[in-house]
Parts: C-alpha cells; structure tokens; sequence
C-alpha cells in the first residue's frame, strides 16, 4: 500500500484486529490502532510514513487502546515518531523487538498516560528526538532496547515509578543516557550508556528522582559525566520505601558505604536505613 491518507486502521471499539506482513510506504498515517482490545501489529515494513505537524499521524498510532502487542516491525523514514500513543490512555501492551530507524521525531512516544507497558529489545537508530520517551505517566518495564545516535535523551521517563530499566543500551545521545524525572523507586541495572552529549543519568524536576536503585551499569565516555545529583548519602524523606529496597552510594569515597537497605517499610527516614560494604574494601 502506497501513497493513502490512510494505511491500515481499525474500527472504533473493535476487538481482536491483526495487521501481519503489510508493507505500507508514504502513508500520512501509516498504522491505526484507535479505541480497541487486544490488536496485535506484527511482522509490517512501514516506510516514509507520517505527517509533519499532525500528532496523529506517526508510523504506528495509538489512541485509547488496550492489551495489544506491537512487535517485529521494520520502522524507516517516518516524518514523526516511530510509535506514538496518542494523549488518550493506554494500558497493557508489550512493544517488542520493533526496528525504528530514521525518524523526524522520537522513536517510541507515550504522549498520555501509559500504564502496564512492556518495552523490550527494540533498536532505535538515529530519532531526532528521545529513543523512547513519555508524559504525563508511565508504569511498565523497559529492558533490553538499543538505542543509537538520538538527537536528543536516549530514554526519558517521568512519573515512572516501581518500574524495571535494565539491559538497555544507550549510544551517542545528543543529551543524556537516562533522565528520570518525578521518578522513585525503580531499579535501573545492567544498561549501557556511552558517549552521550550531557549526563550518563540526569535527574530531572522532583529531588526523589534520585531514589532509585542504580547499580551495575556500564558508563564511559559521557561529557556530562556518569551522574547529576549524585546520591552519597542516606535519604530522608518521606517518600515510601519497602523493606530490603537498595540505594547505592553512585559516588562513594574511600571507607565509605557502598549503599544503604531500607530495614523497615514506610518513609525513608534516616533512621530506616542501614549502611553495607565499604568503598575499597573486597
């Protein structure tokens, strides 16, 4: 399919659509999925896609669905994001292994609230915008993503919370690796964030962004350096914390804790924490 106002789109309030194996070029909409249950998009070629200036018209589109898959697509070209989710809440879907490349604005967008999402081993080369980014909330995991040359943060969450960052690597980003913003309480592992413009992690607006537990990730060669508003020292705050939650000293000084574990549930007060390992020591 060629050349349409339209590529492929479902039924308002529809249930189970599938769109598998379509090649779709130069669509001002490419994908649709609008007001359905359990779609499933897989398996499409999407190129050049896209209407500058309409937010609703991106490569793939979603408005106000819910338990659908999107996976395994061959992204290229799209005049605006890769996948976007329209203002209108989504919830329950799994984004896997898509290949986004060459986009003029981000490659994976939630621009409402998104809740229950999983976002996994995709690659995203060269957005012009975030690889993946969302407002106003997020809830979900993202792991295992490849995100290349972004113009602007690799991955930006806000209102992000009790979520699972792990695995994902994070290249050449024109600002930082990872911004957290009004975020607490996720556990951010195993990524890989080099060469970016500005920070490996950037904590942005809420100062409880920086309740997180960050640990055993890969950061080399970042102008900014590893971390803005390094964490050294226990919380206290109010924020709520879970018995045995981990911070980790992101920049401990010789024969200080390496961390801090929360020993009783309720507000991280100083007095709830209790310090482990020491800096230089095996």
């Amino acid at each position: 399919m060629s050349g349409t106002a339209y590529g492929l789109s479902t039924a308002f309030g529809s249930f189970d659509n599938t769109f598998t194996g379509n090649t779709l070029t130069a669509c001002t909409r490419g994908v649709g999925l609008g007001d359905s249950r359990h779609s499933a998009v897989v398996g499409n070629t999407i190129r050049n896609c896209g209407q500058t200036g309409n937010n609703t018209a991106h490569s793939i589109t979603v408005v106000g669905c819910h338990d659908g898959l999107i996976a395994n697509n061959n992204i290229a070209a799209g005049l605006q994001d890769g996948i976007h989710f329209y203002y209108t809440s989504s919830s329950g879907f799994s984004l896997l292994d898509n290949h986004i490349v060459d986009h003029g604005g981000t490659g994976i967008a939630f621009a409402g609230a998104a809740s229950d999402m999983t976002i996994r081993g995709n690659r995203i080369v060269s957005a012009s915008g975030p690889g993946i980014s969302n407002y106003p909330s997020l809830s979900g995991d993202i792991c295992d993503n490849t995100i290349l040359r972004p113009g602007a943060d690799g991955i930006h969450v806000n209102q992000y919370s009790a979520g699972l960052l792990r695995g994902n690597r994070v290249e050449g980003a024109g600002r930082h690796g990872i911004v957290l913003r009004d975020s607490t309480g996720n556990s951010v592992v195993g990524n890989i964030i080099r060469n970016c413009g500005g920070f490996a992690f950037f904590f942005d607006g809420n100062a409880t962004s920086r309740l997180n537990s960050i640990h055993d990730n890969l950061l080399t060669g970042n102008q900014g350096g590893r971390f803005e508003l390094p964490l050294t020292d226990p919380p206290d705050t109010t924020v709520e914390f879970p018995q045995g939650f981990t911070l980790y000293n992101t920049e401990p000084a010789p024969e200080a804790p390496l961390g801090w574990r929360c020993i009783e549930t309720g507000p991280g007060r100083l007095g709830n924490w209790l310090a482990f390992g020491e800096a230089g020591t095996e």
